[in-house]
């Protein structure tokens, strides 16, 4: 039988795809209980696709905190996770976790599949695309074939599944010159993800990009260690502009129940 993955409660384990306790009711004192937490993410609660940019300088609290703002989307987020080879050190994720199935996972070594797709995506609107399309058909489908190869395959696998999804490509920092650098091109970019019914939460672990201002919400995790999660705090720094989540309101990560069980079980992992 495999192995549970560690939960905050070792008595009442979660299955694997639980990592957050959804539905078993919250074990924190009342003060922690945030019950306005589904105006953490945009749209999530009108069920419409939206694109999320999560940062700060700690890579298994930024991937953590992003894996709980898809699973308040999508119960089952996609999980595209750019790795670096070179890299020898070992951290804790919610792959190794065992939070993601292996049909939800998707592995890039040094943004391998997620390089530019223009020659190609030119020369299949060359050989498919009739001349009478409609313009607007013609500029969805290039924008989208304009994606690379990687991105595609995973909004491929979301369209055997209920609408919205939400997709999460942690570690982007590491393929960040691979993706469009003028905020136009960048907002195209999310755009032909969004109109595929699929959100995007992307990963960011060092110093954030200018470009982050095409995405939908933008957020700043301070933490600087896993072990010290519980004293870092969430703050927003676009997109939402009334709810206990707004811009410039800071709020505890240990006071968002989903973020906390999340972290909680990567620091179990990481013992």
């Amino acid at each position: 039988m495999d192995e549970q993955p560690p939960t905050p409660n070792p008595h009442t384990p979660d299955p694997p795809n639980d990592p957050v306790h959804r539905g078993k009711g919250i074990p924190e004192s009342p003060e922690s209980i945030d019950l306005e937490e589904r105006w953490v993410v945009p749209s999530g609660a009108l069920g419409q696709p939206c694109s999320i940019y999560v940062y700060g300088d700690c890579r298994p609290v930024v991937n953590g905190v992003a894996f709980a703002m898809a699973d308040m989307l999508d119960l089952a987020p996609l999980w595209l996770e750019v790795r670096d080879p070179q890299d020898g050190h070992e951290e804790p994720t919610v792959v190794s976790a065992g939070w993601i199935a292996p049909d939800r996972l998707f592995l890039s070594d040094s943004g391998s599949g997620l390089e530019p797709n223009d020659a190609v995506a030119n020369l299949a609107l060359w050989n498919v695309v009739r001349s009478d399309e409609p313009s607007e058909v013609l500029a969805d489908l290039t924008d989208f074939l304009r994606l690379p190869l990687l991105i595609q395959e995973v909004i491929g696998h979301t369209t055997t599944e209920s609408s919205p999804r939400a997709i999460v490509v942690a570690n982007v920092e590491r393929v960040q010159h691979l993706f469009p650098q003028e905020p136009g091109s960048l907002r195209r970019f999310l755009r032909s993800i969004l109109n595929r019914s699929v959100s995007l939460v992307v990963a960011h672990t060092g110093s954030p990009v200018e470009q982050r201002s095409a995405f939908n919400a933008v957020f700043r995790v301070h933490a600087s260690t896993l072990a010290a999660w519980n004293v870092g705090s969430l703050e927003c720094e676009r997109g939402l502009m009334r709810g206990p989540y707004s811009v410039g309101r800071p709020r505890r990560l240990s006071h968002i129940p989903s973020v906390a069980r999340v972290l909680t079980g990567l620091q179990r992992v990481d013992r």
